[in-house]
């Protein structure tokens, strides 16, 4: 494998994981381990502290980045959860567009161009506006 080639993630389980040793970084200390993966695969990763690293038994994603006279060396994490929206996200159906139109009806009150017995129908109108487009 090309070491600048990196590899798409793989999902597997941790069979046994060793330290072995430290590396000096830009980044500060790295500590080093070498992970047997269930499928059989081993490869080298560093992480930021000394109990960073994952244990025998986690599912992990791997990904080999190369590999050079002591083996294969990639980067060893915990799998991602699938995204899900929580409703936290603006959209048509959060109503961030309502609260829009009606900061634009207060908007044309404190202009004077409306009557104050009027911001709830001018907003009303806006918010269909932004919700078509």
């Amino acid at each position: 494998m090309n070491p600048t080639t990196v590899a798409t993630a793989v999902a597997s389980k941790v069979k046994s994981v060793q330290p072995n040793g430290t590396y000096e970084s830009a980044h500060g200390t790295l500590f080093k381990f070498e992970y047997e993966m269930e499928d059989g695969v081993v490869l080298a990763a560093n992480h930021k502290s000394q109990d960073g690293f994952l244990k025998a038994g986690e599912s992990v994603e791997y990904a080999i980045k190369g590999n050079n006279s002591y083996g294969n060396f990639g980067s060893v994490s915990r799998p991602k959860p699938a995204y899900t929206p929580n409703g936290n996200s603006y959209s048509k159906k959060t109503g961030a567009n309502a609260s829009f139109a009606l900061s634009y009806a207060k908007d044309l009150v404190v202009a004077g161009k409306v009557e104050i017995k009027q911001i709830l129908d001018i907003a009303d109108k806006l918010n269909n506006w932004l919700n078509s487009k």
